[in-house]
C-alpha cells in the first residue's frame, strides 16, 4: 500500500472516531439493495431533523471503534 493511501485511511479513521466521539447516538445500518433514489430521500429526511448519514468502509469504522475501545 502506498503511503498516500495509507494517509488517507488514516484521516478517514481519525474523522470517524471524531464522529463517534462527538455524537450523542449512532446507528449502524447495512443499506445493501438501496437504490440511489431511496438514499437520496433518506438523507434529505434526516437533514431535516439535524442528522446525517455517512457511507464508511467496515474496516475503517472497525479501527475507529477499537480506538474509542468499544
Amino acid at each position: 500500500m502506498n503511503e498516500l493511501n495509507l494517509a488517507r485511511k488514516q484521516q478517514a479513521v481519525d474523522t470517524i472516531t471524531a464522529v463517534l466521539e462527538s455524537s450523542r447516538m449512532t446507528v449502524m445500518a447495512n443499506f445493501s439493495g438501496i437504490t440511489v433514489a431511496e438514499m437520496e430521500q433518506l438523507r434529505r429526511r434526516l437533514k431535516g431533523s439535524q442528522a446525517q448519514l455517512k457511507v464508511v468502509k467496515n474496516s475503517l469504522l472497525k479501527r475507529a471503534c477499537e480506538r474509542l475501545g468499544k
